[in-house]
């Protein structure tokens, strides 16, 4: 019998579960029972569960693992090393193969015009072997947000659970936190369930949040550089080993519409693209698109591409790489099964096609079974660590892809003519080397890292034009766009990054090119100019110039900048002027290097080119304020404090070598007794034996 009290109690619980359906039970399978505790209206989700990652609700009348699961695509397209995948193939009601287009909510994560070209070829790829190797065919669904499609999938279902992989960008990351509040409110009048499993897949080799680099100290590296990452990556546990694909991914007994994938991921009208998109540059799209697409072969954009495109250079063309990574001139084949000096692994990596893991365990296996010497595999080993650095530089920054890092480098002044950027967009400097570099990425959207470093170098430092415009058009014009990757490059190109670059390059060296054949390829209007010309056509007589069929200003244009000198030197002056300014002053510490913020870490001093420490104001005293003052003040201490470690470690050693040295002594001490006891030995035995008198003793020996 139910007394007046528990009648009571059931009715007050029923009503006040009617209002918060979903029942809460946190990663640990804690289950919380009872509503104790919990006032109305308050979250039951805390930050440490969201943190941890998986947070799971049950409806208010049935259990939560009746239904199928929801596997959720992102940045993992594959099957092959997908943590998430075998993990939903454990599921009794099947899976539901999911991917979700919403790139208003991805905001800088979303992908630009010719990463659009990529996925759609990704995503058929994706349907073709759900389809045929497990009769399961991928699900499509455009929204405005990922919630509204995954609320809209499980309420037409039933789904009981959505699984998926974590990706480390943070507007990505922004998204998945709230998540589980959204589709709360989705289902608050409904009861169904809703239950999150995010899984540490193979995003990144090591999350973000796992390193630990400390602020403040400058011998063997600055801060957020590559020495320091790798000493704190070296006290972590070896990334895991690649893992098969599932055998089995039974098919959830629903009916659900999919979109198109080709009506989907089509056309691009975001901030990045704006007027100067590819897609906006006359003739049709789909010609720009098969162009671009055909020249990777019949395999782009497939996981058996990026798989064989893996296995082909590190088979035949790693033990190259680390004398030919910088020759343009060596043609780089983009087909799966062409040869190149580089990898051209970038976009198979950024849509997760194969995963950073299984590249550094191939690697790991080939110096473990002595095929190619370890100083050979050095350089490509630690290009997927310099990709983790920019995502750990990304979570650390996360407006790194519009905003300066050096936050004082937003006042540089620079150069906003647009047909001034225009030419270096298409290809139409003059300059034949940057030309080149963006013909090809207009062509292919790829080009290799140190044509990459070219263009970016010609546009900042001889252009004068903001970094960020550079970074919008690599962002709309790579297939590997990588908005971690990306940014990190435009920032150390701007100067104004974490580790800028310590170089400038000259377009008209013609280093990377010695043989001419990559701006024969790409400017093939100047194909028959000699080599001493082929990079500086200005410098032909006309003589050769008709002989070659040149006409600068018509077959070819003319270049853009007539004194590369001088224009550098314009560049340098304004960064200074900027830098001389109060608000850079403060920013700056005793030794001319620049100061930076690090969220929640306090302040510490970036590697600073000796060119730009020298800043020389008419007197410093002028622009030192109290924050400047409290600065100069702390990195005096730390530097006192670094002379007296270094002072500390000198007495170590001193008094170490004394110790030594007085062991030495002991031992010169000890083997000289030696040396004369047996000398004794010899000269007593001799007499005692001649005399025959008694054996000897060790008393005979000693004085």
């Amino acid at each position: 019998m139910v007394t007046a009290v528990g009648w009571l109690t059931l009715l007050l619980a029923t009503s006040f579960a009617s209002r918060i359906p979903l029942k809460i039970i946190s990663m640990s399978s804690t289950r919380y029972t009872g509503l104790s505790g919990v006032r109305r209206g308050q979250s039951r989700v805390s930050d440490a569960e969201k943190e941890r990652g998986r947070v799971r609700a049950e409806p208010r009348q049935h259990g939560g693992r009746g239904g199928p699961v929801v596997m959720w695509f992102r940045r993992d397209l594959r099957v092959e090393d997908n943590r998430a995948l075998v993990k939903a193939a454990e599921a009794k009601h099947g899976i539901i193969p999911l991917f979700v287009w919403s790139p208003e909510e991805e905001r800088e994560s979303a992908p630009g015009a010719a990463a659009r070209v990529w996925l759609r070829a990704v995503l058929e790829d994706l349907n073709k072997t759900l389809t045929e190797r497990y009769s399961n065919p991928l699900i499509v669904r455009t929204a405005a947000s990922a919630a509204e499609a995954l609320g809209q999938v499980i309420k037409e279902t039933g789904a009981t659970r959505i699984i998926f992989n974590k990706v480390h960008e943070p507007s990505i990351i922004e998204r998945d936190k709230n998540l589980l509040g959204k589709l709360h409110t989705i289902f608050q009048d409904s009861g169904l369930v809703a239950e999150i499993d995010q899984v540490d897949g193979s995003h990144v080799l090591y999350t973000p949040k796992m390193i630990e680099m400390p602020v403040g100290q400058y011998r063997g590296g600055h801060w957020g550089t590559l020495t320091p990452f790798m000493r704190s990556i070296a006290k972590l546990p070896k990334p895991k080993r690649p893992i098969p694909p599932p055998r089995t991914l039974p098919r959830a007994e629903v009916n659900l519409s999919s979109s198109a994938i080709e009506q989907t991921i089509v056309h691009w009208d975001g901030e990045w693209g704006d007027k100067n998109s590819p897609m906006r540059w006359g003739g049709p799209v789909s010609k720009w698109e098969s162009d671009m697409m055909g020249r990777w072969g019949s395999d782009a954009g497939t996981e058996y591409g990026g798989r064989e495109r893996m296995r082909m250079f590190l088979e035949i063309d790693l033990g190259r790489y680390e004398a030919t990574r910088s020759n343009a001139d060596i043609r780089a084949e983009l087909s799966s099964h062409g040869h190149s000096p580089v990898s051209v692994l970038s976009p198979y990596l950024r849509w997760g096609q194969i995963s950073p893991n299984t590249i550094y365990w191939a690697i790991k296996d080939i110096e473990k079974s002595g095929t190619l010497p370890r100083a050979k595999l050095k350089s490509f080993s630690r290009r997927i660590i310099w990709r983790d650095l920019a995502y750990f530089q990304l979570c650390t920054f996360p407006d790194m892809h519009s905003k300066p890092i050096r936050s004082h480098y937003k006042a540089h002044p620079w150069v906003e003519d647009r047909e001034i950027i225009r030419r270096w967009q298409r290809g139409q400097t003059g300059f034949p080397m940057v030309d080149a570099g963006m013909r090809e990425l207009w062509k292919t959207g790829w080009i290799q890292q140190s044509v990459r470093m070219i263009v970016a170098s010609f546009l900042v430092e001889y252009l004068g034009v903001n970094w960020i415009e550079g970074h919008k058009w690599f962002h709309d014009t790579l297939v590997d766009q990588d908005t971690a990757i990306n940014a990190m490059m435009w920032q150390n190109a701007g100067r104004c990054g974490i580790d800028q670059w310590n170089f400038v390059l000259d377009a008209t060296s013609g280093f990377q090119d010695p043989t001419g054949s990559y701006v024969r390829r790409w400017c093939p209007e100047l194909k028959h100019l000699p080599n001493k010309y082929l990079h500086k056509p200005w410098e032909a007589n006309e003589a050769t110039l008709r002989k070659a069929g040149v006409q600068l200003g018509s077959t070819y244009p003319t270049r853009i900048l007539t004194d590369l000198k001088k224009a550098r030197l314009r560049t340098k002056e304004n960064a200074l002027a900027m830098l001389r300014t109060p608000e850079s002053v403060k920013m700056t510490d005793p030794n001319g290097y620049d100061l930076i913020t690090i969220p929640g870490k306090g302040i510490s001093r970036v590697f600073t080119r000796r060119e730009f420490r020298n800043r020389k104001p008419d007197d410093p005293k002028n622009y030192e304020s109290k924050d400047q003052k409290r600065i100069t003040s702390f990195f005096q201490k730390d530097i006192a404090r670094n002379k007296s470690h270094s002072k500390g470690k000198r007495k170590d050693r001193s008094r170490q070598s004394k110790e030594v040295e007085k062991d030495n002594n002991a031992r010169r001490q000890e083997k000289k007794k030696a040396r004369m006891l047996k000398k004794k030995f010899k000269e007593k035995t001799r007499g005692r034996m001649n005399g025959g008198k008694r054996a000897l003793t060790r008393a005979d020996f000693e004085d």
